[in-house]
């Protein structure tokens, strides 16, 4: 089993090595990775940024008992390899590497997040309808020579007018958000 086969079959990413660019399962553990052996088995190298030689030793022989051969043996990293068909062995390899397979969301949680989105999209475009309201003069201001559409401090009757653009705008967002609702459904 070539790596790509056992990436395909595992739900895991293949990246090109930085070194060489050879083809790499990376892992979350300093620069471990897995990695195309022979053309029958993987290697995994661990290579932890701990500076202490305790997770290799702990990896070795772990490696060790369930019968993988180890191939280069460091103070701190090592390389083992191991059969892509033996399930003890791949789930060592891919413990010990720091290797996950991408979260997937369940249908469940995709469909809260899809209205989650759905909502914040209709927040936006309230929000947007408000701050329009309270720039754009209503046609009666404009009517009464207050093109400008921004109340006075000291003119209350000005500031009610806007009020009420900014209530009416609600009204008219909050309107067509229903009316999309019901189209959609």
């Amino acid at each position: 089993m070539d790596i790509r086969q056992f990436a395909v079959q595992h739900d895991l990413k293949i990246t090109r090595g930085p070194d060489e660019g050879t083809e790499i399962i990376p892992g979350r553990i300093g620069q471990s990775h897995i990695f195309a052996y022979d053309d029958e088995r993987l290697g995994v190298v661990i290579m932890p940024d701990s500076g202490s030689s305790n997770y290799w030793t702990a990896a070795r022989k772990a490696f060790e008992k369930a019968g993988m051969m180890i191939t280069q043996n460091g103070d701190e990293e090592g390389v083992a390899v191991f059969d892509p068909k033996s399930r003890e062995q791949v789930k060592l390899a891919l413990r010990y590497a720091g290797v996950r397979k991408p979260k997937s969301l369940s249908p469940k949680r995709a469909a809260a997040l899809e209205k989650a989105r759905a909502v914040a999209t209709r927040n936006r475009a309230l929000k947007s309808s408000v701050q329009r309201a309270q720039i754009e003069p209503r046609n009666d201001q404009v009517a009464a020579g207050d093109t400008q559409g921004h109340p006075d401090e000291t003119d209350s009757k000005s500031r009610e007018k806007l009020s009420c653009t900014v209530e009416e705008a609600l009204v008219h967002s909050l309107e067509t958000a229903v009316g999309a609702n019901r189209l959609e459904a």
